[in-house]
């Protein structure tokens, strides 16, 4: 399947999910937030080479930890139910100053530019803990920026 018919889907399951509990869809702020969702993906998805991206979405063998990110989804969507039903049906925490609103869709934008920029940079960046041996994997002894992290030295013996 297309990746951005993938992201269309989960978008349209996200909004749904925070319209239907909310009950309206007249909620500037809900759908700047999933604005900011689409283009971080989107330029995400057009930024990272094909391999790289086949490995994101469907990571190879291996791993410990696979099950956890369909254990996470329960509290994906519980958290946009209560934010929707918080938004729109009953208003749970006031009116928020939209300065509030905007502080923290730039804290969402500034987490997932971060995200971004951390899996363009990282060619082993995967939802999976595993050793990519396939991929030619190894330890990573440098940050981001060559030279700006030092070599670990071995502990005293």
């Amino acid at each position: 399947m297309n990746v951005f018919l993938r992201l269309l889907i989960f978008l349209a399951l996200f909004g749904g999910i925070l319209f239907i509990a909310a009950g309206r869809i007249d909620l500037p702020f809900c759908w700047v937030f999933l604005g900011i969702y689409a283009v971080g993906m989107a330029i995400g998805f057009t930024l990272m080479p094909q391999d790289l991206l086949q490995e994101r979405i469907k990571p190879g063998p291996g791993g410990t930890d696979r099950a956890l990110r369909f254990t996470a989804m329960p509290f994906l969507v519980a958290h946009l139910i209560v934010a929707g039903l918080d938004a729109g049906r009953f208003g749970w925490t006031g009116p928020l100053h939209p300065a509030v609103q905007v502080v923290g869709l730039a804290v969402l934008a500034s987490g997932l530019a971060l995200s971004i920029w951390a899996i363009s940079v990282n060619r082993f960046f995967s939802p999976v803990v595993r050793i990519q041996t396939e991929r030619g994997h190894h330890l990573v002894t440098d940050g981001p920026m060559p030279g700006s992290a030092t070599p670990a030295t071995p502990p005293p013996s």
